[in-house]
């Protein structure tokens, strides 16, 4: 009995001295890691390790600064990080975590090329962390097109990554609100690794649906639209295809009509530069095939559009609240070119 329980402790005694020997939470371990993975600088205000029941860390008001980034804005600010493993994990794989519950993060994604000129270019080490589950609700995004404009701002209501890593693409699911119409965008894909030089290069692929969005937010227009489809590509020339319909699609005070859309699009994420073609627009009896750019800053938006063989009393319908003055078919080809302003729509 007495070399039974002897050899019990002798055994947890060992279990113990290996736990202890490839414990890989320090502090300083985990802030080297994610130094190495995001090429950043990071600062860690308060840390405390975590032993029972399970073991991991905690660390309050984080922030990530890119090396080279100046007195650019962090790259990540996290009020708190709770990370949870197993002590089986710790001794087979002592750098993956099972769940990292994050709180508070605000992303900010600088202008494309922001960057010390002394940086070195010397290889980085690539971080070998990977996290099975990790939740961000609540997190905040802001992509800057240019280093003296408001950025774009997102607010992520729900953030779930699967299969963390900076070396392999991570599994998401997110639902966020769109910054302009503030509908609700849910998608579920994949994005990275992560091109830490250069964020325009990283590629991302999803599903996504669109619900809810207001047109109200925007000059002259009313009516409720929703939209799905699919993208993919790197964050600078992501293929957008997808449909859109507007059961109550309003101009000023005209008549509302039933607008069903599909489209392609080429969308770069670093500035919001979006291309379009083809867009198949339906409505009544008549269809509107067209492309369009919108670019520069600020951004303009000019469309080429034409109607084979539609009917002239669907068109007019769109802009006049009454009855339409004229009615027949019509073929048409036309241009228009819509600047960010104020002014009315012609």
């Amino acid at each position: 009995m007495q070399a039974a329980l002897g050899l019990v402790l002798l055994t947890l005694l060992v279990l113990i001295v290996l736990v202890l020997f490839h414990w890989p939470y320090r502090r300083d371990t985990v802030a080297q890691s994610l130094q190495s993975g995001f090429d950043s600088r990071v600062s860690v205000a308060t840390y405390h390790l975590k032993f029972f029941p399970s073991p991991g860390f905690v660390a309050d008001r984080v922030m990530l600064r890119r090396n080279g980034a100046g007195t650019a804005p962090p790259l990540a600010t996290i009020e708190r990080l709770d990370a949870t493993s197993s002590y089986v994990t710790i001794l087979f794989a002592p750098n993956r975590f099972q769940t990292i519950r994050i709180e508070g993060l605000h992303v900010q994604i600088p202008p494309a090329g922001t960057a010390d000129p002394n940086r070195s270019e010397s290889p980085k080490k690539k971080s070998t962390m990977v996290v099975e589950h990790l939740i961000a609700d609540g997190a905040q995004l802001d992509i800057a097109p240019k280093a003296d404009e408001q950025p774009l701002h997102f607010d992520i209501r729900r953030l779930r990554l699967d299969d963390v890593s900076t070396t392999r693409a991570i599994k998401f699911s997110t639902t966020l609100l769109e910054p302009v119409l503030q509908g609700e965008v849910h998608a579920e894909g994949k994005l990275g690794p992560f091109d830490t030089d250069n964020i325009g290069k990283t590629p991302v692929g999803a599903t996504y649906t669109l619900a809810g969005l207001d047109l109200g937010g925007l000059q002259s227009l009313s009516g409720l639209v929703s939209a799905s489809g699919n993208f993919d590509g790197p964050l600078e020339h992501i293929v957008v295809v997808g449909s859109v319909e507007a059961p109550n699609f309003r101009f000023e005070h005209a008549h509302a009509i039933h607008l069903r859309t599909k489209f392609k699009a080429i969308v770069n994420g670093t500035n919001g530069d979006v291309a379009l073609a083809p867009v198949v627009s339906r409505f009544e009896k008549t269809t509107i095939v067209s492309d369009a750019d919108i670019a520069d800053k600020p951004k303009v938006a000019s469309l080429n559009f034409q109607v084979d063989a539609g009917r002239i009393q669907d068109l007019l319908s769109i802009f006049v609240a009454g009855a339409p003055p004229m009615s027949g078919v019509v073929t048409l080809a036309a241009k228009a070119v819509l600047p960010s302003s104020k002014d009315p729509f012609l």
